[in-house]
């Protein structure tokens, strides 16, 4: 941190619970885990998987407020879900909370484990006072209720970046071809932001099996040679559905990006 910067931790429920549910740090707000709590005694909140995300994003609206700052401010979510392969109640809360598909953060969903009694919880980053530019690839879309990408301030957030080719709307079944095609999206979404892969700081791939992991090495290091700049690749081997490889093989390369222009 600099002179200047501003660090804090921001409470849910202060008079009533001294844990802390995130932080500010500089221009960023930033909560690692929300949970479906009560934050005045930290109980789980009854009930199936949209009761308990619509309480996710209660705190989320608590963890905000701690910063005098709100939902308009928030530039990427992570959801954990305990069971991703219904999406309806995700879609459902998400829509009430950002019903506007022209004003709406990207998000990702992601399968994990969770506490007993415990079906979601929240990551998020929000930019107080920043404005939102919601970003899409002409021809491309989510077909869940999210943005492809937007640009918060001056930070780049993409939800899922996948391997369907705008000109054709159609993917590839072979893993090189599927991979660039991805690749190639995450060309488009930093330059709609008026930035490039020297903006990136953070890449995230997530695959369906450990031998995906070198195309998405190629494809990234033709954009930015190992050794130059400061970014990071995440690969993470999980099994999201989607697009497959060759008879039903492993869950093809899907990218998350982070660039700060």
């Amino acid at each position: 941190m600099s002179t200047g910067d501003v660090f804090q931790e921001l409470y849910a429920a202060p008079q009533q619970n001294s844990l802390p549910v995130g932080v500010r740090l500089g221009p960023v707000l930033f909560s690692h885990a929300l949970l479906p709590v009560d934050p005045a005694t930290q109980r789980a909140v009854p009930g199936d998987m949209e009761a308990q995300l619509r309480a996710v994003f209660q705190n989320m609206d608590r963890f905000l407020g701690a910063a005098g700052s709100g939902q308009q401010d928030v530039a990427h979510i992570t959801l954990f879900m305990t069971q991703t392969s219904d999406r309806t109640a995700m879609n459902a809360v998400y829509k009430q909370w950002y019903p506007d598909p022209n004003n709406r953060p990207p998000h990702k969903y992601v399968p994990v484990a969770l506490p007993d009694g415990m079906l979601a919880a929240a990551q998020v980053i929000a930019v107080p006072g920043s404005g939102r530019r919601v970003i899409e690839v002409p021809g491309i879309g989510h077909q869940d209720w999210m943005a492809m990408s937007s640009l918060q301030g001056n930070l780049v957030s993409t939800s899922r970046v996948f391997g369907t080719d705008p000109a054709t709307g159609k993917g590839s079944p072979d893993p090189d071809e599927h991979t660039a095609i991805v690749f190639r999206n995450a060309d488009a979404v930093l330059q709609l932001a008026g930035g490039g892969w020297s903006n990136v700081t953070q890449v995230t791939a997530f695959i369906g099996g450990p031998e995906l992991r070198p195309t998405v090495e190629r494809q990234l290091r033709e954009r930015v040679p190992a050794g130059t700049g400061h970014l990071v690749l995440n690969v993470l081997e999980t099994n999201l559905g989607g697009q497959t490889g060759p008879d039903g093989g492993p869950m093809l390369p899907r990218l998350e990006v982070l660039a700060v222009l």
